[in-house]
């Protein structure tokens, strides 16, 4: 059996989580503890990485790799797949209106929305504690998931014991979003990020969330 993997949250443990996020999105700016204009309350993975962008891609994407030299083709392949991502929300929702998948979304920041990444607050961080699976064929986010969504899948609690449940990709703080170097669900994460909406994969907002590459490119 090979490492876990989580991706589709269940509903109960969704709800739950993001809940926790809202509100507490809401009491920093009622108490004003924050001055961060860029947060925004999305459902809560718990990261809490320092995140500090040292250079910006040819499409003005600020990235943070926490040093570490990453495959020639990371940048190029980050731009690729964020205006992948971009041309595909406009396509789908070419009135800029949510309202279709709105409830089933778990969306929360209105019907309207513009589908191009907030470059002025987009960050990509890539810690340098990301795993490898066994076979080498995905990467995860040295973070552990929950166990529920593993067994959802049909994993044994067995096999989480003994392997783990870990993420593939997350968003901090709403706007920062983790990945490990391959980029693999990167698209999931800024999908959320740009829709405001947090359950993607059991809406039309699937179709721009899928990876379209294979997570091995990074070997090449």
């Amino acid at each position: 059996m090979d490492a876990i993997i989580e991706r589709e949250r269940t509903e109960g443990d969704f709800m739950q989580r993001f809940t926790v996020s809202v509100l507490f999105f809401l009491a920093l700016g009622f108490f004003g503890c924050t001055t961060d204009e860029c947060l925004t309350p999305h459902y809560d993975w718990g990261f809490d990485y320092d995140v500090n962008p040292t250079y910006k891609t040819p499409y003005g994407i600020k990235v943070d790799t926490t040093n570490q030299a990453l495959h020639q083709n990371f940048n190029s392949m980050l731009d690729k797949i964020t205006q992948e991502v971009e041309a595909c929300l406009a396509e789908r929702f070419p009135n800029n209106s949510l309202k279709s998948v709105y409830a089933q979304a778990y969306c929360n920041s209105g019907h309207e929305f513009t589908p191009k990444a907030n470059k002025k607050c987009l960050e990509v961080k890539v810690p340098d504690d990301w795993l490898w699976s066994r076979n080498k064929e995905q990467q995860f986010i040295n973070n552990r998931a929950g166990d529920k969504g593993c067994l959802d899948k049909g994993f044994s609690q067995e096999s989480i014991d003994k392997y783990g449940c870990y993420w593939r990709v997350g968003l901090q703080d709403g706007y920062k979003i983790i990945t490990p170097p391959n980029l693999y669900l990167y698209k999931d994460a800024l999908v959320k990020y740009i829709t405001g909406c947090d359950n993607v994969w059991y809406s039309e907002l699937a179709v721009c969330a899928s990876p379209g590459f294979e997570p091995t490119w990074v070997l090449e």
